[in-house]
């Protein structure tokens, strides 16, 4: 079992999703904490996949905090030998990945780690760090992100 995390709106993330299409495991996408819809088109084109959506709650924390227990309910009930991550910036929902980090591969899109973006922000900088430091492997698309 696989479990990928993902903003599955993004269609950065698409590219890097689609070539575990053909991995012989199952493969479940927790779609991010966004509260934004995915479209049918999004969840035909994911098709070879099970998909979760999280609660759509209009209060952000209400919304982080749901996303918690929700990631933290997957990982527990379906036991991935696999986690990929797309994007660090995570919020509490890296609580739920800390029995799993020896088992996750996160990848830096770049907000999360750019000096007036993500990083910037005290509560996302405490949540990144542990999940950048604590992943088993990280992806990155360039030079500077990898440095």
């Amino acid at each position: 079992m696989i479990v990928v995390l993902a903003d599955l709106t993004c269609p950065l993330q698409s590219r890097r999703i689609e070539i575990l299409k053909d991995l012989p495991y199952k493969k479940i996408l927790i779609h991010n904490a966004t509260g934004k819809k995915l479209s049918q088109q999004t969840i035909d084109f994911y098709k070879d996949f099970i998909i979760f959506e999280q609660p759509k709650l209009k209060n952000n924390t209400l919304r982080y905090l749901a996303s918690l227990f929700f990631t933290f309910s997957v990982l527990l009930k379906f036991k991935p030998k696999l986690v990929i991550v797309h994007w660090a910036s995570r919020l509490y929902q890296t609580l739920a990945l800390i029995p799993y980090l020896n088992k996750t591969i996160t990848t830096i899109m770049g907000s999360e780690i750019m000096p007036n973006l993500e990083s910037s922000i005290a509560k996302k900088k405490f949540f990144i760090k542990i999940l950048i430091k604590n992943s088993k492997k990280l992806t990155v698309k360039s030079t500077y992100m990898k440095e």
